[in-house]
């Protein structure tokens, strides 16, 4: 074996490692270990090769150096690119967005996914991360709400249409959670109606009996109080911190 390609959804540092350590049990002569961050929509972006963090293990968080389109990290709350390591939003210009089109999708709804930023426009790919001194990009968290697990894209509200209709069910939120094996899983937070209850079991039977199957199943289901802020609306993300409380977000 000489080359291993991860792409397609966030793969943990540890198992980046871990599979290095593996063949080269097995005799390999050196890390195989690559991998790239890409978009449909922009193309390639970012490559990690074993070169680039033979020396610096810390890389191995990164999706790899810059090295496939312009890709600048974005301050919403200054204006301003965010300097080497802070967070913002990784936005990117490459010649492929600027034909990009949806089917059924208007120019001015297109102009959505963009950031104006000095005159030009930036297309925005949700993504929240960094950029280090040498132009490796790091990805710690998403502004979109689909989950990518074992490199299926997952969306929550798929999921969370069917289980409102259980009858017991008075409103949930499916967020993201942390997985070992497949980098992030989908986990259900049901608030049931006064006085119901139920149990994951039979929440599961429900979506399966609704047509959800394999990975669209919700790995965690969990029963309680769902936060609202003071517009009525669900903060989904403090939903999901608790998650992740112990655990390092890798995009």
């Amino acid at each position: 074996m000489q080359t291993l390609i991860c792409a397609a959804a966030p793969c943990h540092p540890n198992v980046k490692q871990g599979i290095n350590a593996l063949f080269r049990q097995q005799g390999a002569p050196a890390d195989i270990f690559h991998e790239y961050y890409a978009a449909s929509e922009t193309g390639l972006v970012s490559i990690l090769a074993p070169e680039d963090y033979k020396d610096h293990p810390e890389r191995y968080k990164s999706v790899g150096k810059i090295r496939g389109c312009n890709c600048r990290i974005y301050d919403p709350d200054t204006g301003k690119w965010a300097p080497s390591g802070k967070e913002g939003k990784v936005i990117m210009r490459t010649p492929m967005v600027f034909g990009l089109e949806y089917a059924g999708v208007d120019e001015e709804k297109m102009l959505e996914n963009f950031v104006e930023v000095e005159d030009q426009l930036w297309y925005d790919d949700g993504l929240i991360g960094y950029v280090d001194d040498d132009d490796y990009l790091y990805l710690t968290s998403r502004l979109k709400e689909m989950i990518i697990t074992g490199g299926v894209n997952l969306f929550p509200n798929e999921i969370e249409d069917v289980i409102k209709f259980h009858p017991k069910v008075l409103d949930v939120a499916v967020v993201r959670a942390p997985d070992k094996d497949f980098g992030e899983i989908a986990a259900a937070v049901i608030q049931l109606k006064e006085d119901e209850e139920s149990t994951a079991d039979e929440i599961l039977e429900f979506c399966k009996e609704k047509g959800l199957y394999g990975f669209k199943l919700p790995k965690i289901i969990e029963f309680g109080n769902l936060p609202r802020n003071l517009a009525g609306k669900l903060p989904k993300k403090e939903v999901e911190a608790r998650f992740w409380k112990d655990e390092e977000s890798f995009g």
